[in-house]
């Protein structure tokens, strides 16, 4: 159907509608997840002067620790005490950052951008870099998403084409290894395995443009109990031995979540099976009706949960 102009213009559309909503909503006081996310979509959709009442919002509160800018809610949850290392940030704290980073550089070109928003972008990036883990990743699929999203942005508005860098490597003066960073190797991930830990090392760079430098260590330290966010536990029922045969062998199991939150997110539960037995069709069939999902592969019992609570 083909509507005439004027009639089209007069006639508020589902989109319209919405961002009405959004002007009358970023006019109260909101979290500061909300701020951010009216920040970006008034900058998408070309609304400079609620854009503009976003970030300055936004800017008062922001915490500024010198190189680096983020943001956090009001309301923090109680995070585990680390080993060795700071905590890293919140998957909220992530998105909120990175969402503010998105709508600085959305549209902005070398040209346009202004010194101070492109020396926050710096800050802002600097901080989100630094909560990566050394996969590159950060606390879930979801902020790892909008993290990278939000960087590759920035990236590509303070991208110089000619850059190129030599990234010198050095324990006690003398030379482990050399990187060299231009055109053809600057979104190749480079790496050195330090010949000893703990040890002193120093990184030298030379040339001109960004370079993106990070360490990281593996070790395992096992959580205890307490420390734990889920408990497992597991009964069997020797009556189902007679004369030292089992034909069936019932198990019950059961878990609980003991971690921050008042429940965890999705969890998977997998279980192996005793080599020899199979899972029975009718008690496949009761963990199908009382859960998401729940399958055997492979020889293991896999159950799916939305969530699972702490126990009563």
């Amino acid at each position: 159907m083909v509507m005439p102009t004027d009639v089209a213009a007069k006639r508020p559309s589902l989109l319209r509608s919405a961002l009405s909503y959004l002007d009358e909503a970023s006019r109260k006081d909101q979290p500061v997840y909300n701020y951010a996310m009216l920040f970006y979509v008034f900058r998408v959709c070309g609304n400079v002067e609620r854009a503009n009442a976003m970030h300055e919002k936004l800017k008062s509160l922001a915490i500024d620790e010198g190189d680096s800018i983020h943001w956090e809610r009001t309301v923090l949850p109680k995070q585990q005490t680390p080993y060795l290392f700071p905590p890293r940030a919140p998957s909220a704290e992530l998105e909120i950052t990175a969402i503010v980073l998105k709508a600085l550089a959305y549209g902005e070109n070398s040209s346009t951008v202004s010194a101070e928003n492109l020396n926050n972008m710096a800050k802002i990036s600097t901080y989100l870099v630094r909560q990566q883990n050394i996969h590159g990743s950060y606390r879930t699929t979801s902020d790892t998403v909008t993290v990278l999203e939000a960087l590759c942005l920035y990236g590509a508005l303070v991208h110089q084409k000619d850059a190129t860098n030599t990234v010198q490597l050095k324990s006690g003066g003398q030379l482990i290894r050399e990187f060299n960073v231009d055109q053809s190797s600057r979104i190749l991930l480079q790496s050195e395995a330090l010949p000893q830990v703990p040890g002193d090392y120093n990184m030298v760079v030379s040339g001109n443009g960004c370079v993106l430098l990070q360490t990281g260590v593996k070790f395992n330290v096992p959580a205890s109990q307490e420390n734990g966010a889920f408990s497992l536990g597991l009964t069997t029922f020797p009556e189902d031995c007679q004369n030292g045969v089992a034909y069936t062998v019932n198990i019950q199991v059961t878990g609980s979540y003991h971690g921050i939150q008042d429940k965890s997110n999705m969890a998977v539960m997998e279980i192996p099976l005793l080599s020899g037995y199979s899972m029975s069709y009718n008690s496949l069939s009761k963990l199908q009706s009382k859960f998401p999902k729940a399958e055997v592969k492979n020889g293991h019992l896999v159950v799916y949960f939305n969530d699972v609570s702490p126990p009563l």
